[in-house]
């Protein structure tokens, strides 16, 4: 047993240049396979995080159900769902000749998975509140400001959700 353990020193005095040869060969394979790693991970990632913008907020999935509750109810207990919120399509205003925006209402889950950027003002909390977007204000003959009474020719868009 002595003289097997004496063969290893023996061997890598006798071959140094092929030893710290292999041994670096070593080296830089692993740090070759880690770096392609990283920069694979980082890839993958910078894809994700692109993918997410450019779908216009951090969400994953957007569900659209009218019809059966129970369905929502059953989506809400997924494990695999992290954050949920609910919006619904009100109907649609006209603004000015040719103009028409979205009535849409949301909750307070949908600001953040939506990424919706408030510039003045806070969200609306009431039923004849609303939000607008900037570019809409230049649409009005007079310009409103926060917390003005607008009137707005709405048509209301008729849903109806039935239980089984």
């Amino acid at each position: 047993m002595k003289f097997f353990w004496e063969l290893i020193p023996r061997s890598l005095i006798k071959n140094k240049k092929r030893t710290i040869f292999i041994s670096i060969s070593i080296m830089l394979a692993s740090m070759l396979i880690t770096s392609l790693n990283l920069t694979l991970s980082n890839y993958k990632a910078q894809k994700i995080e692109n993918a997410k913008n450019q779908g216009g907020g951090h969400y994953y999935a957007s569900c659209f159900e009218a019809g059966n509750p129970k369905s929502i109810e059953t989506l809400k207990k997924e494990p695999s769902i992290d954050k949920f919120g609910t919006s619904i399509i009100m109907g649609y205003a006209e603004i000015a000749d040719d103009f028409k925006i979205e009535l849409s209402g949301y909750d307070s889950v949908d600001t953040e998975l939506l990424d919706f950027k408030l510039e003045e003002g806070r969200y609306p909390k009431e039923d004849s509140e609303i939000a607008l977007e900037k570019w809409t204000l230049d649409k009005y003959e007079v310009k409103p400001k926060i917390g003005d009474k607008i009137k707005l020719s709405y048509i209301f868009n008729y849903t109806t959700l039935q239980q089984n």
